[in-house]
């Protein structure tokens, strides 16, 4: 199992994520979830970063597919 994959997740989800929302050496989800968080919430408090960045690990909350690959990144 890939370190991407937390417990009684499917494959499909760290190939999905692999091959459409991974940007550059990104070792796992978590680490996405900081890329887009601070593109997205560059702006805001410390509190609302942790507090996004929480809810997005936990999936609470899943931005778009375009948001995923693009935010944090030089992507156009």
């Amino acid at each position: 199992m890939q370190k991407s994959l937390k417990p009684g997740a499917q494959q499909i989800c760290a190939d999905v994520w692999r091959e459409k929302y991974r940007f550059g050496d990104e070792p796992d989800y978590e680490a996405t979830c900081a890329r887009v968080v601070g593109a997205l919430c560059a702006n805001e408090s410390v509190e609302f970063r942790a507090e996004a960045l929480r809810a997005m690990q936990t999936r609470e909350i899943i931005p778009a597919g375009r948001i995923l690959a693009g935010a944090g990144t030089d992507k156009r």
